[in-house]
């Protein structure tokens, strides 16, 4: 993997109770259906329009290649062991790989042993979202909005990061 790809991460911080359709039809686009849920995307993506308009509700960023990696490995135990007896790859690094190069080849609703979901679904942060929490943007103490890091908060929200090699 490239270290000159950049990656982004965007995870729904806050419900959808008094949003209106636009929001949470965005929200569910983007593959994001539940609070602590997130979803990977390029730069380029259709998908970065829709965060001007979820940006109330979300915390997006750039993430470290460690944080997707520890990411990818902790969320898809499950499905990895179905996914390398069937597809082309061969380990779990061809696997990652392969889901950083092209995230349109993982894009599914349903993990199934063909694919794996583009959204991955975490813990609350360890030690919570400090002081302001929900309330304010980053940029004001709170945890919405752009962050020019979000790695610390993802693995943060990874259940068992130590059990994870």
């Amino acid at each position: 993997m490239s270290t000159q790809e950049k990656l982004y991460a965007v995870v729904q911080l806050k419900g959808t109770t008094r949003s209106s359709e636009t929001v949470r039809s965005n929200l569910r686009h983007m593959g994001l259906t539940h609070v602590n849920t997130l979803v990977f995307y390029k730069p380029g993506d259709a998908v970065s329009h829709k965060i001007k308009e979820v940006q109330n509700l979300v915390s997006y960023g750039e993430v470290s290649e460690q944080a997707f990696k520890t990411v990818f490995r902790a969320c898809t135990r499950r499905v990895v062991d179905k996914l390398l007896e069937h597809a082309p790859y061969t380990d779990l690094q061809s696997l990652s790989q392969a889901y950083h190069a092209d995230l349109s080849l993982f894009n599914s609703s349903r993990t199934t042993a063909g694919a794996v979901r583009n959204s991955f679904n975490l813990h609350p942060p360890k030690g919570g979202l400090g002081r302001f929490g929900k309330t304010r943007k980053y940029s004001r103490g709170g945890c919405i909005g752009s962050r020019p890091e979000i790695s610390a908060l993802v693995l943060s929200m990874i259940p068992k990061v130590e059990d994870v090699k």
